[in-house]
């Protein structure tokens, strides 16, 4: 695992999925710089778990650092939408994967 997925996968993602810390507060703390285009993008939105673990599958296994967060808090989880989100500086790859496995439903 190479330096900057180690830190955006056990220090930066944790922290920031939960609102505990924004890129801004991070660099005034001294910590590491988070460099432009280093932030979620959403790529997709599909409707359902099973479609969206599908998609995260895919670009787990060809090493894309990827996540999705339900968009409706009060909808069951199969009638839901999900933004598929991977880091900015993979976007333009990991829409590719999509297309060329047929994932864009």
């Amino acid at each position: 695992m190479k330096e900057n997925e180690v830190f955006f996968e056990n220090i930066w993602h944790p922290l920031h999925e939960h609102d505990i810390i924004s890129a801004d507060l991070w660099k005034m703390m001294g910590g590491m710089h988070v460099a432009q285009g280093a932030g979620w993008r959403v790529i997709h939105m599909t409707r359902s778990e099973k479609h969206a673990n599908e998609i995260l599958a895919l670009l787990s296994q060809e090493g894309i650092l990827a996540r999705s967060k339900q968009v409706y808090r009060t909808v069951s989880s199969e009638e839901n939408y999900y933004e598929i989100m991977v880091l900015g500086a993979e976007a333009r790859e990991a829409q590719q994967l999509l297309i060329e496995n047929n994932l864009l439903l």
